[in-house]
């Protein structure tokens, strides 16, 4: 059975969104750069499987839009307004909270079975992440409704 959508606290990549907000309006002194930039690459990855998969050109573009907003802005934010520096308490804390973010999985249940239905979906070609139909619907559709080479896939 196919998982339809992630919530957001099941994913680490939101957890390091937030932790950026956090940063920015100076809740905390960790800056979340080491974490961005690991998650933009593994991200990147990502694509590439995706690419690999067969995925349709619309799945590729809607993952690559959310990627930029999730890790490309907050990195040039930080680069353009902040100390663009990592030190060795930005990446103790990026692993604290990957430890955290575990525990936080386990206390939801959280199973193999939940990998294996990421898996599952990329087999038949589909990305459904939280972010995945506000952008379908208020970003990507408008843009892209009269252009035939995406619209396959809606």
């Amino acid at each position: 059975m196919l998982q339809q959508q992630y919530r957001f606290d099941l994913l680490f990549s939101y957890w390091i969104v937030l932790w950026f907000f956090l940063f920015v309006f100076g809740f905390t002194r960790f800056n979340p750069l080491f974490a961005l930039i690991l998650a933009f690459f593994e991200n990147m990855i990502n694509l590439v499987v995706f690419y690999c998969y067969d995925f349709s050109l619309y799945d590729i573009f809607l993952f690559f839009v959310i990627t930029i907003f999730n890790k490309g802005l907050p990195i040039l934010y930080i680069y353009l307004k902040h100390e663009f520096k990592i030190k060795e308490t930005d990446i103790t804390f990026t692993f604290i909270l990957f430890f955290c973010y575990i525990g936080w999985l386990l206390f939801n249940g959280f199973n193999f079975d939940h990998v294996t239905n990421i898996y599952e979906n990329l087999k038949v070609k589909k990305y459904d992440g939280p972010l995945s139909n506000l952008v379908k619907e208020y970003i990507l559709t408008p843009f892209f409704e009269t252009r035939s080479v995406f619209t396959s896939s809606f």
